[in-house]
């Protein structure tokens, strides 16, 4: 089959086929015909009317007044669908990296780049450029083909059309070539890793080594039908396992894979080959699958998004699948109007604070009145979002709102497409020089499990440790290697409290109460830290209720049974009795640890009365604060936070022993 404009088939990862589904929605208001914005082909959707849930009618007496019957809930296979709905703006969450690809939100034009968009330790939300090509004339070289990211965002792998036009929204010129760029620390370095003649498109990007899966469209000779392959960067090695695909077959990337779409319409099977699908969704006989993305973190596994039905009567779905082979077991459907969110691109798992299930980052078109910006102007938006899939709301990201609105050139609005995500607590590597060793022990003689460039993202586990004159940070390489590195050139945030040192042996704040918890914490001494221990009496539970639970009672003791208890927290409250204290993990205070800093605090928390604070811990680490209510220990809490972070938030009088 001859294609004059290959284009359509490839919009998982390429920005215009993201613009076309923009125009298309925005057209429609409301019909979801949400094909033409899938990671994969524009392949019309099947025409079967969709299976709408039945609507009881009450019976009206002839003299009395009518009653609306209630709807009830869409039921799909036993799972019922919640609708998506649009709540209020939120912060974009701790311990994620977006990146996002920059361009055009309502016009064919490719992707002008790739942007890293994530919040250090200190709150402060940074937005670096990773790659970048300028905005073609014409039919200009040098532009942005498609842009595919790993799971986690270490690996990238970016299509640029080096010579000639590569295909986009025309004919490929016979000239054309596709030259791929791949990296594997998160976008600041970056190798040539091979082209291709004709058109091609980046489809996934492989771990750990660099390189991935490319679409090649070509002409094997001039004046033949176009072909379309799929193959291996670096190397150019075609793919020939799986089954001959039509050129204009729906194809997406899942995870490191990539897929092509069933004649069933709904599952997916590797091009490769394979004897199974990857992945297979038991949905209604009418429904079309469109987008597809593998998940990490804890939950689902997988999200989806199908349509049912064509024109007026087409409805949008979301499902999240924890089985290859299942009805999801969440789904979310769009609700059909001209203010209502709809869902037009799938990014990655996320957490959203005080949601207890897995989120999700997504682009989606919201209502004005959700985006919470005077430049949201038209009846609804493309903006990326947080799906919190506890209520099916969907919150636009606050930071990111002002770009997808009015940050495309001359001041048009910004695809600000989610292509994936990372997750962790990251810093970023400054002032190294060539690069940074991260080593496997830390040491100076240790061996070197990498060595990174000023940019990179490592995810910081947590802890530190001092040696050979160095305080070593442990962390986690873009590759998933843990290691320990310098934390001189850590890059922590900036903060209104500089911590650079912990405090000498020995210092003392001058108030005796206070003081004498210290001398107790410095001396490794168990009996004299129990000894300062202010016991609160809590009732036990035969059967604890969860996290925030009392606790569950001994054996042989009735539930009710008042026990002291040492209070906790972390996000959540927990009590430790007293007969288990010595062996419980969750509390760190028998062994010595470094003293940061000593404040005042007369805004007392909620669940603990306390008049100072003690804040413990090592240079780069994460801290401990230790409550204490006239003399005594009243509790602690160890949230995996910077100590800088927390000490930046301290009024500058409050404190009793400031911090170095």
């Amino acid at each position: 089959m001859a294609v004059a404009e290959p284009w359509g088939s490839v919009q998982r990862s390429l920005g215009m086929g993201f613009a076309r589904s923009v125009i298309i929605l925005g057209a429609l208001l409301g019909a979801l015909a949400f094909a033409s914005c899938g990671r994969g082909s524009s392949k019309p959707t099947p025409t079967a009317t969709s299976a709408a849930s039945p609507t009881a009618t009450a019976a009206v007496d002839a003299t009395a007044t009518p009653t609306a019957t209630p709807t009830p809930p869409e039921v799909i296979n036993g799972v019922t669908v919640t609708p998506l709905t649009a709540g209020a703006p939120v912060d974009l969450p701790k311990g994620v990296v977006l990146y996002v690809e920059g361009g055009c939100q309502s016009c064919d034009q490719p992707a002008v780049s790739l942007d890293r968009i994530w919040r250090d330790l200190y709150g402060t939300v940074h937005s670096d450029r990773l790659f970048e090509r300028a905005n073609p004339n014409g039919n200009a070289a040098e532009y942005i083909t498609s842009i595919a990211v790993g799971n986690n965002g270490a690996n990238m792998l970016i299509g640029v059309c080096s010579v000639a036009y590569c295909g986009g929204v025309g004919q490929i010129q016979a000239e054309a070539k596709v030259t791929f760029f791949a990296s594997v620390d998160g976008g600041i370095s970056w190798q040539d890793v091979g082209s291709v003649e004709g058109g091609g498109w980046a489809m996934t990007a492989s771990f750990p080594a660099a390189g991935g899966i490319v679409r090649h469209v070509y002409r094997p000779s001039a004046g033949a039908d176009w072909k379309t392959e799929y193959m291996t960067m670096p190397g150019n090695q075609v793919i020939t396992s799986g089954p001959p695909l039509a050129g204009d077959a729906t194809v997406l990337s899942l995870g490191y894979e990539v897929v092509f779409r069933g004649d069933d319409q709904t599952s997916l099977w590797p091009v490769a080959g394979s004897s199974a699908p990857l992945l297979a969704p038991k949905l209604p006989a009418t429904a079309s699958v469109i987008d597809a993305i593998q998940l990490d973190g804890p939950g689902a596994r997988w999200a989806l998004r199908w349509v049912q039905g064509a024109g007026p009567s087409s409805r949008g779905y979301l499902g999240l699948m924890t089985e290859r082979e299942q009805t999801p077991a969440r789904i979310f459907g769009y609700v059909p109007g001209d203010t209502m969110p709809a869902v037009v691109w799938l990014g990655g798992s996320v957490t959203l604070d005080g949601a207890s299930s897995q989120s999700l980052a997504v682009n989606v078109l919201l209502p004005a009145s959700a985006l919470g910006s005077p430049a949201a102007t038209r009846v609804r938006s493309v903006a990326p979002a947080i799906l919190d899939t506890d209520t099916g709301q969907l919150h636009a990201i606050r930071e990111l709102v002002a770009r997808a609105l009015t940050g495309g050139e001359k001041g048009l609005p910004d695809r600000t497409k989610i292509l994936g995500v990372g997750r962790g607590t990251f810093v970023a590597v400054k002032g190294a020089g060539d690069c940074l060793n991260v080593r496997y022990a830390p040491s100076k003689s240790a061996q070197v499990a990498g060595c990174f460039k000023d940019g990179v993202l490592l995810n910081h586990l947590g802890q530190s440790t001092q040696a050979d004159g160095v305080t070593w940070a442990n962390v986690m390489t873009p590759s998933g290697a843990a290691g320990w590195a310098s934390l001189e050139f850590l890059d922590l945030g900036a903060a209104g409290v500089t911590v650079s040192a912990t405090q000498p042996a020995g210092v003392r704040s001058g108030d005796a109460g206070v003081d004498a918890v210290l001398d107790a914490l410095a001396s490794g001494d168990p009996a004299r830290v129990i000894g300062l221990i202010k016991w609160t009496p809590i009732g036990c539970l035969a059967q604890p209720m969860g996290i925030g639970s009392p606790p569950k009672c001994p054996d042989g003791v009735a539930e009710g049974t008042l026990l002291d208890s040492l209070q906790g927290a972390c996000a959540e409250g927990f009590y430790i009795l007293r007969e288990s204290l010595t062996g419980n993990p969750e509390f760190n205070l028998f062994r010595p640890q470094p003293l940061y800093a000593v404040w005042r605090d007369t805004g007392n928390l909620a669940w603990i009365s306390h008049d100072a604070v003690a804040l413990y811990g090592t240079p780069g680490g994460f801290a401990t604060e230790v409550f204490i209510d006239g003399g005594k220990i009243a509790g602690f809490s160890a949230c995996l936070l910077n100590p800088a972070r927390i000490l930046s938030e301290v009024p500058a009088a409050n404190f009793l022993i400031m911090p170095r």
